[in-house]
């Protein structure tokens, strides 16, 4: 387990430095990793260990855990020393990473950039899709970040998953390359042998007293199940349909309020200017600055330019202050007063919040289409019909457990609901197909003879009113199934014989094997390649193992095969550097696991480590 949570280059760790930047640092809660370690952290190749480092690896190394036992694993139950270890090779491993990417020069602005498109593009820091920043800062400030230390955090893990993966697709050379053309492109020449297996048991000999005989000895598998009777009831909502009174107006009043709706559902896209008033000493200083904005603003300058140039919202200056479309639930009031009054490509008057101005700008503006009253009236009657159907079922239902609970029996049931109780025959559980009432078999079959359950909008009632037991089953009657039990036991005995009798055998004595067993067929196939449908595909995968004059017992469901290699040829130059970029992309993938293992070797082993993690006293 603490191999996988080392391996820097692959598997869940791998997975997580790739979705640094869209996720919060998993942020699961996990304080039994956090609080157990005394406070001197040390450093990995000189850069030192912090309490951030120990938050992020914490989180890692317990989703790690939850993807390898289940969402609900508890990791009190974790051995501490065994948290340790993980914990300090999770932080091991991203700290050479990181070392090695900052050697390369490839901590920039440009992947900062990056990881803030990123950061405004995770559902993690959304509401109903939309990102939302207040919802960004409560998420980072609650586990101890800031802005600019978790976008510095976030650019540090995305760089280095670029690193190794760069780093795992470049090493391949073209001797490798020509190499493996060579060996996927060989063919072989081959001679076997191949077994019907069908044959051996439509060959068997047996008289009707071996079968019976057969029943005799294995008497204790040929017994029936348990069978149930029961009445039932069986109600849809559907049944409720012509008790429905659908009042005066209903359509009409309907259908207004869904114009309302309409008309409240207009959304409108935003962008903003934002000037944070805690940046200054002066609390003058920030309003004039969003005057002077407002006035560029007014003779023309470009708002996406403005923002770009001063807003202090970093994730959304550099994209012109672009917020997504507005909803009032993801922002402040103040905002949905401006926004208000502005069509689209206008721009609000200040807006002054506790912390910051803002100017906003409706970018783009979305109605729903309005339908027309006889497009919607059907969908008003739908509604009103299942909802009022639902709500006379529900109240039916309760009653129904009311009777049950009085035992009362499934014919009073009947009586109060108006119907008549239908019945089954007698049936076994894998038999029990009823439509409906089959979702409940397990039910009919328990201990539990009387009792209802909604399902799929469905009362169902059972009571159960005949149970037959388990019976010895006479020979006549399962003698189809007899018969193809001795066939399969007999077919298998003869099929280790056989094996036994090919184990020791060479291409030479096919022609004997082929005249003993009349089952048994020869061929022999020139130029089998790797991607061959000739033959199954364990019998293709072996031969492209296989030397010359090498001999294989090989089973598959299509037959057991004995074949032999007389040839194999390989492609020639001109071949080979025909096909080989095809092949490259395919031998990169390929090589990939061996040079990941070497570039994990490597970096631990030239890594300097220094890292004091360790249970409090």
């Amino acid at each position: 387990m603490l191999n996988n949570v080392r391996n820097i280059l692959s598997g869940p760790t791998l997975f997580f430095i790739v979705a640094a930047c869209a996720l919060p640092f998993v942020f699961l809660g996990t304080s039994s990793l956090g609080t157990i370690f005394g406070q001197n952290y040390g450093d990995v190749n000189g850069m030192k260990v912090t309490e951030q480092d120990i938050q992020i690896a914490s989180n890692i190394v317990a989703s790690n855990f939850r993807d390898n036992f289940g969402d609900d694993f508890d990791m009190s139950l974790v051995d501490e020393d065994i948290q340790i270890n993980a914990l300090k090779n999770e932080i091991v491993s991203s700290k050479i990473s990181l070392s090695l990417a900052s050697k390369l020069g490839l901590i920039n602005n440009y992947e900062q950039r990056q990881t803030k498109k990123d950061i405004i593009r995770n559902p993690n820091f959304s509401i109903d899709g939309q990102f939302n920043e207040d919802r960004f800062e409560a998420f980072i400030n609650a586990n101890g970040f800031s802005k600019s230390s978790y976008i510095d955090i976030a650019t540090s893990l995305n760089i280095t998953s670029k690193l190794m993966s760069t780093l795992s697709t470049t090493f391949i050379t073209e001797s490798e390359i020509n190499d493996f053309v060579k060996y996927l492109e060989k063919s072989s020449d081959i001679v076997f042998i191949r077994t019907d297996l069908d044959a051996i048991s439509s060959n068997l000999v047996f008289t009707e007293d071996d079968l019976y005989d057969f029943y005799n000895q294995n008497k204790s598998n040929y017994y029936s199940g348990e069978s149930r009777s029961i009445n039932y009831i069986l109600l849809n909502k559907q049944n409720y349909a012509d008790e429905i009174f659908i009042p005066e107006n209903y359509y009409e009043e309907s259908y207004e309020s869904y114009l309302a709706q309409i008309d409240n559902a207009v959304q409108k896209r935003i962008s903003h200017i934002m000037i944070e008033k805690s940046k200054y000493k002066d609390p003058n200083q920030p309003l004039n600055l969003i005057n002077e904005i407002k006035n560029n603003l007014n003779n023309g300058s470009s708002f996406s330019s403005l923002a770009e140039e001063f807003s202090d919202d970093l994730l959304t200056a550099e994209i012109g202050g672009d917020l997504d479309f507005y909803a009032d639930d993801l922002f402040p009031q103040e905002f949905g007063d401006a926004i208000a009054l502005l069509d689209v490509n206008q721009v609000s008057d200040i807006v002054e919040l506790e912390e910051s101005y803002h100017l906003i700008k409706v970018t783009e503006v979305y109605k729903d289409e309005i339908k027309t009253f006889n497009e919607m009236k059907t969908v008003f009657e739908n509604d009103i019909l299942e909802n009022e159907s639902l709500a006379l079922m529900f109240e039916d239902y309760d009653e129904v457990l009311d009777i049950i609970a009085n035992n009362e029996g499934i014919q009073s049931i009947a009586n109060y609901l108006n119907t008549s109780t239908l019945k089954s025959d007698l049936l076994e559980f894998n038999d029990f197909d009823l439509p409906i009432i089959k979702e409940i078999k397990d039910r009919v079959f328990s201990n539990e003879k009387f009792g209802s359950e909604i399902i799929d909008d469905n009362i169902v009632v059972y009571e159960v009113v005949e149970i037959r037991e388990s019976q010895q089953l006479d020979y006549e009657n399962v003698s189809n199934l007899v018969k193809s039990d001795f066939t399969t036991y007999k077919s298998n005995e003869e099929i280790e014989k056989l094996k036994l009798d090919l184990a020791s055998i060479s291409s030479d004595d096919y022609m004997v094997i082929q005249n003993k067993y009349n089952f048994i067929s020869g061929d022999a196939y020139k130029d089998i390649k790797g991607n061959s449908s000739l033959l199954p595909q364990e019998v293709v995968f072996n031969v492209s193992q296989m030397k010359v004059g090498e001999s294989r017992l090989i089973e598959t469901d299509d037959g057991i095969y004995h074949l032999t290699v007389n040839n194999i040829t390989l492609p020639n130059a001109s071949y080979v550097s025909e096909v080989k970029e095809e092949y490259t992309e395919f031998a990169n993938t390929q090589s990939r696991s061996g040079i990941i293992d070497l570039l994990n070797d490597q970096l631990y082993t030239n890594a300097r480590i220094n890292v004091n993690i360790g249970a409090a006293n």
